[in-house]
């Protein structure tokens, strides 16, 4: 082997230059066909993006190696950076075969699982209970660690804890669970921002809208901007709420964030702003069954209840097209106007 190209292909790798150091491995195999040189090619070739190609020798590598189940998981990684969630699973399964405790690789999987069962009816889906099922283990391994591996190891169990965290923060049931996941990832990683917010999440969807407050991170980011607004309304300061959204509209313009504002102003006794951002919501989110909702209730507040009936039946008609499933709220507030309509009542518009 020539030194010299080794050398080089090195310095290029400490460079971070991937693209060349991959091209200087690769003219090295014709020398010497070792698996290091085959693993540094792959190697620089993943960390440059060019997956498919790192698969290419990471599946000669496994031909050599068959039983070793790295190889399997670093080509299953590959699939998992071009996010094919099922080319991945099947390499990190081969993984587990292979070392059936193999940490990063569990919690790989269960990444990999969770983004096929989605967020629509996710407790429906097989995927999701295999997912927490590879979390589970991923806990009872980490207790298994000693000291100098769990160091080496936190970086991942912090992940680990996200993911199982943001899993679990959706389901009423579960969400003390989930905030001692955050808590954990935070005690391995406490500057992580977007930690903090999904933490202040799970409070504020707990109802601990003090706690989701403390938590909140400082940050220009929208989502951050919105929650910390939703908190302000539930905390009854509404003018905070309102400026916060009012600014964020100049960059964002979303039809749930007219929304928030209608509803908002409803509380805050504002019927004529609540109405004006209704009908903004719903003129640029005519698909949205919620928008319509919102301005049912204005309606409803204007005392326009033939109004509020209509939007409320174009609410629960949108709800069910897309969602196959009814509109409970509206359905509650569609009952209350009309047990207050008399039989000649009409919509008084002057």
């Amino acid at each position: 082997m020539d030194e010299k190209k080794m050398e080089y292909a090195r310095q290029l790798e400490r460079e971070m230059n991937w693209v060349e150091a991959a091209d200087q491995y690769v003219q090295l195999l014709s020398e010497d066909s070792s698996s290091s040189l085959y693993e540094r090619a792959a190697w620089c070739l993943s960390r440059a993006g060019k997956y498919s190609d790192s698969i290419k020798y990471l599946e000669k590598l496994h031909e050599i190696e068959p039983l070793s189940a790295k190889w399997p998981y670093m080509i299953g990684y590959q699939y998992y950076c071009q996010k094919d969630w099922n080319k991945s699973i099947e390499w990190f399964e081969k993984s587990l075969e292979r070392y059936q405790d193999y940490f990063v690789v569990k919690y790989r999987l269960a990444y990999a699982y969770i983004q096929i069962a989605g967020k629509y009816k996710k407790l429906t889906k097989a995927e999701y209970w295999k997912a927490l099922g590879h979390l589970k283990d991923c806990h009872r391994l980490w207790k298994t660690f000693d000291e100098n591996k769990k160091q080496r190891e936190r970086g991942v169990y912090s992940d680990i804890n996200f993911l199982h965290g943001k899993i679990l923060m959706e389901l009423p049931n579960h969400r003390d669970e989930a905030i001692n996941c955050f808590l954990k990832a935070l005690e391995i990683n406490p500057t992580n921002e977007f930690t903090k917010y999904n933490l202040a999440k799970t409070y504020y969807l707990d109802g601990d809208f003090k706690k989701a407050k403390e938590n909140i991170p400082t940050s220009t980011q929208y989502y951050v901007v919105e929650l910390s607004a939703y908190t302000d309304a539930k905390l009854g300061d509404y003018p905070s709420a309102i400026s916060a959204i009012t600014k964020l509209l100049n960059r964002r313009k979303k039809d749930y964030l007219f929304s928030f504002l209608a509803s908002t102003y409803l509380l805050s006794d504002n019927l004529e702003k609540a109405y004006k951002m209704a009908q903004k919501a719903v003129s640029i989110g005519q698909n949205n069954h919620k928008n319509y909702y919102i301005l049912s209730k204005v309606f409803y507040q204007y005392g326009l209840l033939n109004k509020a009936i209509e939007n409320l039946d174009k609410a629960i008609k949108i709800k069910k097209t897309k969602y196959e499933t009814a509109y409970k709220e509206c359905d509650e507030l569609r009952e209350i106007i009309l047990s207050k309509m008399s039989p000649d009542y009409h919509d008084d518009y002057i």
